[in-house]
Formats: C-alpha cells, structure tokens, sequence
C-alpha cells in the first residue's frame, strides 16, 4: 500500500489537544501555551435556522486560515509529522517510495568518507539510465588535450603558488568554495589576484620579506605592533577593524584569529536571501581589502597616513567607477536584443484560459537549499506552492532540479497544458538544447525533464526575470526552516500578500 500524504486541508483538522502537546513539547513555557490555546480555542459557531439561532457549535479542532499565528501552528505540528515518519522508518515499519537509491553500505565500504558525502548528494535520474563517464576537467564533460594542458599548467602553478606561500599546505586548509568565490567575484582581475596572494600569505608583507633576507621594521606603524601576516594587515589591525565597521557592510572581523579566507567565505551571508545584494556585497568587499592594501603602500612608500574614512571613500569611488563600466558595457552589448529577449515581459503574465503556468527556483544558503515553485491558472490564482527542502551541488543543479521536480508534481496534479518558467537562462537554453555542450552536472536531470515533457498534452518552457518570478523565490527561500515537503494553503497571510 502507497500513501500520499496532501496537506492542503490540514489547517483544519488539527487537533487543539495535539496542538497544546506539541507546543509544550517544544518547550515553550505553561503560561505562554495557556495564551495561545485561548486564542485558538475561544472559536463558536451558531447555527441560523430562518433567521433565529437554533444552536451553538464548539469545534475541538482547526485554526484559522490566513492569521499569521496559524502559520507558525502549522509549521511546528508539520515537523512533528515529519519526525514521526522518520522513526517510523528507521523502524523499519514504513517504507518510503524511490525510482531508484545508491547502495550506501556499498559505497561506505568503498570510497573515503568525504567523497561518500559528495556521492549521496547527487540526485539520481527519474529513470533508469546507464551511468556515463565523464571528464571532470572540462566543463563540458569532454576529454581534450587542450584541457589536460590547462590542467597540468595550473597545477604547476599551484605548486609554485604554494611554495612561495608559508605554509607550504596552506592552500590544501582552504576550502575549494572559497577560491571560487574569488575567481567568480564581480571585480578588477588585479583585485581577484591579490585576494588569491592574501589568502596563501603570499604578498610582500609581514614576515615573507625577511625569508627573503630583506630588512625591513617589524612593527606595523598603524598599530605598533609586530605585522606578522596577511590577515593582521587586513583584519586583526584595529586600523583595519575601522575601516571594515566603518563602511556600508559594518563588518566585524573575529576577535580569535581572523583569516581573510574564512573573510572571504562569509561575505555573502552578509545578506542570504538576496542573491543580487550578495554579489553586490562580495564585489565592495573585495574593493576594500585593495584599498586597505594601497594605503598601506601609501604609508609605507610615500609617508602618506590616510584615516579609516578616506580608505572608505577611495574604496567607494573605484567600486562605483568600475560598476559603471561594467554597466555602460553591458548597455552597448544589449542595444540589439535577440527576438527572445525583448518579449520578456516587464511583469507576471497569467496564462492563456487553456493553459497553466508553473514558475519554479531554488535557493541555496550555508549548505541548506530547497525548491519553490507555484501553479497558476489565467486568473492569476494560485492553485498550488509548494516548498521542498533539497541538499545541492551547485546553483546550476538547483535550478535544473527546481523544473524536474516541478514537472512530477505537474504530472501528480493531473496537469495537461503547461508553462514552465525559470529565472535560470542558461538552464532554459540547455533544456532547448541551444548550447553545444552539456555540463555534467546536469546531464542526467536535462534527460529527465526532456523525458517527463512527454507526459503532458503540451509543456513549454520560458525564460523569465527575478522580478518575475518572485512567489517562487520566496516559496524557495521558506525551506531554509522546513525539515520536509510543505503544500501550503493558499489562504496563508503571506501567499496571500503574494497574490495580491
């Protein structure tokens, strides 16, 4: 026996006993529950009968639809569910549904326990496909010798980077998400390149031109105290510490030995859920540790001792400058949009009456992720938003699971006639196959969704804005607090506010 579990109805079949257990069991204190019980039960209903009442009904069961409190009622009953199904399988008294799962013991057995973790991230195909090899040099996939002359170039580079850095295994103790967070940083190449010399302590300061029997004060003139690394010049110096709190970020360097590498990893939680602030926040950062880097050269060569603020300001001016230009260059090389891309719409457009439009996304913040995605008909009324809590290898992957997932639950709604949007072009001219290659990562799920396409009457699929796909952003962004798959009424405050 299968069971599928719709919790589209639960709102009002919620025990208030079961919601006073629950509330107590996850330690709220007496007095606070008795308050919100008093709330939730002071609800009756009279019955008219030709105008006059001819009884009174007091429920035992449901909250309200759209009050902000049912909302967080709902949540917290849903994670008891959610860990009632959990050890029930752990008990092996239910068993849960999959098309296909990796042999665990297997790979435990077989492969190291960081490579095992990696494994068991990848969601498999829908189907049962043979597995494929790939390169996983190139981005395609492809084996070529240009790749592998690239491939031993860098890492003879990095051999070289290493030695001139102390210690010499100090690039082997940064985290691969951080150099792609440099190398993918919107800023000068020169600044990507001195923030790769900064994290392996490899620029001439500190300690490193005394290795090189170069003779230099030990003591840093800002501080009076001994300059002994990278991260004390950009962090740890209380000259630093007022320039970082200082500016628009107001960042606070660790007391306890800081390191810009951890810095430079945490940038973007400076703002989680906006990946456009985030990138905007990554790019004045990476500003700043350059122009903290040029006013101690100032200092150093030319005897110039600016303040905290003027370093702000310097670093103000050339990130705007060099955001200008990114900008006037990106208006030059748009002033003939393709066909495709001037018939974007401004906003959210309902659907044809036939049809029904499905826009998906996902998020992925600090390790967690998920998937949102919302159906709508040509009334622009939701018909169902749904949050899926997911664990990701890559933005890229996201999104392509985000329109997989969206089209199983398409074909569980019975839908026949579908628009699927996505804020991710890359992977709308993938799905399209527009592009001549295939990134691996992506592969198999791209094979999917071409394959699930087949089980609807007709399924197009649409390149939309961020602005226009905003429901499915937020529905995305609700999983970072969710341990499962949450149906959400469409009478909830929040949809609500969405729709209208």
């Amino acid at each position: 026996m299968a069971l599928k579990l719709d919790m589209k109805k639960a709102y009002d079949r919620l025990e208030w006993s079961f919601i006073e257990g629950i509330l107590i069991q996850f330690g709220f204190c007496k007095k606070w529950v008795d308050m919100v019980m008093a709330c939730i039960t002071s609800v009756s209903y009279e019955i008219l009968i030709n105008g006059a009442v001819r009884g009174v009904v007091t429920p035992t069961r449901g909250i309200r639809h759209g009050d902000s409190l049912s909302l967080a009622i709902f949540v917290l009953c849903s994670q008891a569910l959610s860990s009632v199904l959990k050890q029930a399988k752990e008990r092996n008294l239910i068993h849960s549904i999959k098309n296909r799962v990796w042999k665990v013991e297997l790979i435990r057995g077989v492969f190291h326990p960081v490579d095992e973790a990696e494994i068991l991230n990848i969601q498999l195909s829908v189907f049962n496909r043979p597995d494929i090899q790939v390169w996983g040099v190139s981005k395609s996939g492809v084996y070529s010798s240009k790749s592998t002359y690239h491939l031993l170039n860098n890492l003879e580079e990095r051999k070289r980077s290493m030695a001139a850095a102390s210690p010499s295994h100090m690039e082997n103790q940064i985290p691969n998400s951080t150099w792609k967070r440099i190398w993918s940083c919107n800023s000068l190449p020169k600044i990507k390149s001195f923030l790769w010399r900064a994290c392996l302590n490899a620029i001439a300061c500190a300690d490193n031109p005394r290795k090189k029997c170069i003779l230099i004060d030990p003591l840093w003139s800002r501080c009076g105290r001994a300059l002994k690394s990278t991260n004390h010049l950009l962090l740890d110096c209380d000259f630093s510490r007022a320039v970082w709190f200082g500016s628009r970020l107001s960042f606070v360097p660790p007391s306890q030995d800081p390191q810009i590498s951890k810095a430079i990893h945490c940038w973007g939680s400076l703002s989680p859920f906006d990946k456009v602030a985030s990138k905007v926040i990554i790019s004045f950062a990476s500003f700043l540790c350059s122009n903290l880097w040029l006013s101690r050269n100032d200092l150093t060569f030319n005897g110039k001792n600016s303040s905290p603020q003027e370093v702000i300001q310097q670093a103000e001016r050339s990130f705007l400058e060099f955001k200008e230009g990114v900008t006037k260059s990106s208006v030059q090389s748009n002033q003939s949009p393709t066909p495709a891309q001037s018939s974007t719409p401004t906003s959210w457009t309902p659907p044809a009456p036939q049809l029904v439009k499905m826009n998906v996304d996902a998020t992925l913040n600090k390790g967690k992720g998920g998937i949102g995605l919302v159906v709508r008909n040509s009334t622009g009324i939701p018909s169902l938003a749904v949050s899926y809590p997911m664990v990701f290898s890559s933005p890229l992957r996201s999104e392509a699971l985000a329109i997989r997932v969206g089209l199983l639950e398409g074909i569980s709604e019975g839908l026949d006639f579908l628009m699927v949007e996505s804020n991710c072009k890359e992977l709308i001219s993938l799905v399209f196959g527009s592009q001549s290659t295939t990134p691996p990562e992506v592969y198999t799920i791209l094979q999917d969704i071409r394959e699930l396409r087949g089980y609807f009457r007709e399924c197009t699929f649409h390149h939309v804005s961020r602005e226009n796909n905003s429901m499915a952003d937020s529905l995305a962004r609700r999983t970072i607090s969710l341990a499962c798959r949450i149906s959400w009424p469409i009478s909830t405050t929040w949809m609500s506010d969405l729709v209208t």
